[in-house]
Formats: structure tokens, sequence, C-alpha cells
């Protein structure tokens, strides 16, 4: 069930939600089958901000950090930001800010695209 934010903020969220918050059902997916049904093999730009969903997602596409060249991903905790860090440890830091304590976004880079 979807959690339809009650002020249309765009906060909706499989995870976070109130009492005030409609309730839609929806249909999930994998990322790694959409990977595979749309048939895509590379991608420039990942940006990921799913309202609490984001380690899920980087770990369905785990086998896949090769073929992506950056991810922007949002986090909700310094543990969330810490796992993701983990799961990307692959990747490179390129830039980051947190919007408040334990909110922000962090970009990776794939480490092909550095010259040596």
């Amino acid at each position: 069930m979807l959690r339809i934010n009650p002020h249309s903020t765009g906060q909706n969220s499989i995870k976070f939600g109130d009492d005030d918050s409609e309730l839609v059902e929806i249909e999930l997916r994998n990322a790694a089958h959409i990977f595979k049904d749309l048939d895509v093999d590379h991608i420039d730009i990942l940006k990921i901000d799913t309202e609490g969903c984001e380690l899920e997602i980087l770990e369905a596409l785990r086998d896949r950090y090769d073929d992506i060249d950056y991810i922007m991903v949002e986090y909700h905790s310094d543990k969330d930001r810490r796992e993701i860090d983990a799961l990307l440890e692959s990747l490179v830091i390129y830039g980051s800010r947190a919007i408040v304590p334990n909110l922000g976004v962090v970009k990776y880079m794939n480490r092909r695209l550095i010259s040596a």
C-alpha cells in the first residue's frame, strides 16, 4: 500500500506516513527486472528518491552497478546513508548535500569514468 501524503508534498511512501495518509494499492516491481524488461544495458544517470525504499532498490541493482555511470540517492537517516555507502563502495562519492540532519542526497560516480 502506498501512503499518499495528505498535504500534497510529494512525500508518498510505502514505508513512511501517518494516520492522515490515504492508502492506495500499487504493484511493486523489482528494479533489476525493469532493466531486463526494458532491455536496458546502460544508464547514464540513475536518481533514486523513493521515500525510504532506496536501500532495497540499490540491493536489487547490485549486479548492475557497472552499467550505471552516476547514481544520485536520497537518504533518510544516518544509518541509511552508511548502508548506502557500503552498498556503493565500488563507486566514488563525488558530491553530497545534507538538507537537514539525517536527510540529504549523495552522488556517486562509476570508477571507470575516472581517467588514470
